[in-house]
């Protein structure tokens, strides 16, 4: 139990200086720790190593460790968001949009304008 003890609290210290600058180290952190492999688990594993009467008080003491990383983890996340979006390419969005392309003649019209200026070059007089 006493080994746990010591541990958990060297575990906490190591959690608790951990600094985060981008998203890759979050989520470096987040398998480090909080993984299927991590250290979380690696620790809810000795469990069966501590004395039956003991186990009450053990379970706390983890599940208080577990709370502790995870909140660790939001706060490194969430000021890792922040930082990525005041880094990024901000949108003004009072700036005016793009324009759009007007569009085109009809391809009936089209036809009908190239028939009219052949027969025009022909000699013939359009009459609408």
């Amino acid at each position: 139990m006493e080994q746990l003890l010591n541990k958990i609290e060297a575990y906490k210290k190591e959690v608790d200086n951990t600094v985060a600058a981008d998203i890759k180290a979050v989520e470096e952190f987040r398998i480090k720790w909080l993984g299927t492999k991590g250290i979380v688990k690696e620790i809810m594993g000795e469990m069966k190593n501590v004395a039956p009467e003991k186990k009450k008080e053990a379970g706390q003491l983890l599940n208080e460790f577990k709370t502790f990383v995870e909140t660790k983890y939001a706060g490194l996340k969430e000021s890792s968001d922040d930082g990525q979006q005041s880094t990024g390419n901000a949108i003004d969005l009072s700036l005016p949009g793009d324009e759009l392309p007007i569009g085109s003649r009809h391809p009936v019209t089209l036809m009908r304008n190239r028939i009219v200026s052949i027969f025009q070059r022909l000699g013939f007089a359009v009459a609408e």
